[in-house]
């Protein structure tokens, strides 16, 4: 095969394979680490929903391929954010890796819920990728009015 024969080819090729799948082919480039898509604020992780219903808060957060020991969540002292911190592995080696579009490593991501909750509540449920937390609203607390002491005196 010659040279014009084989750049007509992968003219051809680039039209349907759209990346740089034939350039890490013939690069032979065994790390590959660029081949890897970025997580950033344009494509945040892991994405959730919240449903309010009543007094009841749902957040359902959508974490595939995640197992429970890769990931934990915790509430702030305030009760009104969540921070879901993850890691994900690739299941094969990435000198394996031809062409991939899932990113893996450690993910961080803080999740405002829209009232304060009560941590007794909580409920937690992991299926197919889906956590989905459930909490009571936390009762609202009365404002408290602030008194002076009487020991103090304005001037001399």
């Amino acid at each position: 095969m010659d040279k014009e024969k084989i750049q007509k080819w992968l003219s051809l090729s680039d039209k349907y394979q759209k990346s740089e799948f034939w350039k890490m082919v013939f690069d032979h480039d065994p790390d590959l680490s660029s081949a890897a898509p970025v997580r950033s604020h344009e494509n945040p992780f892991p994405r959730y929903d919240l449903y309010v219903h009543e007094e009841t808060l749902v957040v359902s957060i959508e974490i595939p391929g995640y197992r429970k020991e890769d990931f934990n969540i915790t509430l702030d002292s305030s009760k009104t954010k969540l921070l879901f911190k993850g890691a994900q592995h690739p299941p094969y080696s990435y000198q394996y890796r031809v062409y991939t579009e899932r990113a893996f490593g450690d993910t961080e991501r803080t999740i405002t819920l829209p009232f304060p909750v009560e941590k007794e509540t909580v409920h937690s449920r992991y299926a197919f990728g889906i956590l989905e937390l459930t909490f009571k609203k936390a009762p609202e607390e009365a404002d408290i009015s602030i008194g002076f002491d009487n020991g103090h005196t304005d001037g001399p």
